[in-house]
């Protein structure tokens, strides 16, 4: 299912200063808010993170230790082949990722689906400077679909650049 609930859309919609996102079983981005593209441009409606991660030469710039996100990010896709209801575009998919970048087939030899779904992302923004991102992910019953919420520590330098980049960005709904 591509469609996302329209509640869910303006529920992201009203968070001005927490990142959020749906992606599909595939990492298709299906809706996000302003604040999650100001945090990177790969949260755009349309992105598929998966491509993002492994095929974009930049996919991970600006992102530390990103041989860990990678490994996680194989983890889930593991999961999803495992539980999907439909596969063939998980394989198709997977193929792709294979063919575009020589490291994955490793990467998926070796990947364990994750314990521990929450994924901490430090990443050095060009806008802002250096930020910790924590994002928690939660499926949607039935939809094949997961919000992805990010949390910065409160008080942190973090919080101080992600609010400084929510600023950047005018009222909600504008």
């Amino acid at each position: 299912m591509n469609t996302v609930d329209p509640l869910v859309v303006e529920m992201i919609l009203g968070l001005p200063t927490t990142p959020a996102f749906v992606a599909n079983e595939l990492f298709d981005v299906l809706a996000s808010n302003p604040i999650a593209r100001a945090v990177t441009p790969k949260f755009a409606v349309g992105m598929n993170l998966a491509r993002a991660a492994f095929i974009d030469p930049l996919g991970h710039e600006g992102m530390l230790e990103w041989d860990r996100i990678s490994d996680h990010m194989v983890g889930l896709l593991k999961e999803n082949l495992a539980t999907s209801a439909d596969v063939l575009p998980l394989e198709r998919l997977l193929s792709e990722l294979a063919s575009g970048n020589s490291g994955f087939t490793g990467a998926w030899a070796s990947a364990v689906i994750p314990v521990d779904y929450v994924v901490a992302l430090t990443m050095d923004h060009p806008k802002v400077g250096r930020m910790a991102v924590t994002y928690q992910p939660l499926r949607l019953p039935a939809t094949g679909q997961t919000l992805v919420l990010g949390n910065v520590e409160p008080g942190s330098e973090s919080e101080e650049r992600l609010f400084r980049l929510a600023a950047t960005l005018g009222p909600v709904g504008s």
